[in-house]
């Protein structure tokens, strides 16, 4: 032994009280032994109206009936998530994400709650803002699509780019742009690509020939957009195609 001791009980509870995260110990018979700060921060609670009172007593009916099925499990259950929707003082409902482990020694069980709402929207959000890009992408009258920088190689295209140059998704999805491309325009393009992939260029706009599936030459305008990473690097292209006389 070196003599040293571990963390004081003073340290510990120091740690549980400033915890990130809203911790309540319970005992095996599912009395409340303790809570931490940001339990009673999230639940607008204070130390008197929540410890020593039982679980049943201050849980929704979903975690009541959550923590009794677990309890049942016995003390080698691996940890219980769920999730609870709950109205705060203010008024405001949150996703509440719960998760519940043994505590082997005591006997009792340990829960943890945190608050996921704001992850919950911003998925929404999201979502939603990918819902009304697809839609403004695939019913768009000229022809869209993404491209790596990189490699120019097509990521996705629409079904009005399919049509001009007489390719399926699936197949343009295989090409590189230069293959589609009439060879004297091919360097031009590659050029602006690589100014973009370097970051000194956010958009251009020519005028170029593309070649058909069927060896026809279309005239097209090309206006290019980069898309940024949240880094702030380039990502990939965002070309709209439209035909020319």
């Amino acid at each position: 032994m070196d003599g040293t001791s571990g963390p004081s009980e003073e340290t510990y509870k120091t740690i549980f009280q400033h915890a990130g995260i809203a911790i309540a110990v319970l005992d095996s018979d599912l009395t409340i032994s303790s809570v931490n700060l940001e339990f009673l921060r999230l639940f607008g609670r204070t130390p008197q109206s929540v410890e020593g009172k039982k679980w049943t007593e201050i849980a929704s009916v979903k975690s009541m009936e959550a923590i009794r099925r677990y309890s049942a499990q016995g003390p080698r259950a691996p940890a219980l998530e769920y999730e609870i929707t709950y109205t705060g003082l203010d008024g405001l409902e949150r996703q509440i994400l719960v998760r519940i482990s043994n505590l082997p020694v005591t006997g009792g069980f340990v829960a943890c709650f945190l608050d996921v709402t704001s992850e919950i929207h911003a998925g929404e959000a999201l979502w939603e803002a990918e819902e009304k890009f697809q839609a403004l992408f695939d019913g768009a009258a000229v022809g869209m699509s993404l491209v790596d920088l990189l490699e120019g190689r097509i990521i996705i295209s629409n079904p009005a780019m399919q049509k001009m140059l007489g390719y399926t998704a699936e197949e343009l999805s295989r090409k590189k742009f230069a293959s589609f491309t009439h060879p004297d325009d091919v360097e031009d393009q590659w050029t602006l690509y690589k100014e973009m992939a370097a970051g000194n260029l956010k958009h251009f706009e020519i005028k170029k020939r593309y070649i058909r599936k069927d060896g026809a030459v279309v005239w097209a305008r090309l206006v290019a957009n980069v898309a940024l990473r949240s880094s702030g690097r380039p990502a990939v292209v965002i070309g709209m195609i439209e035909e020319i006389n």
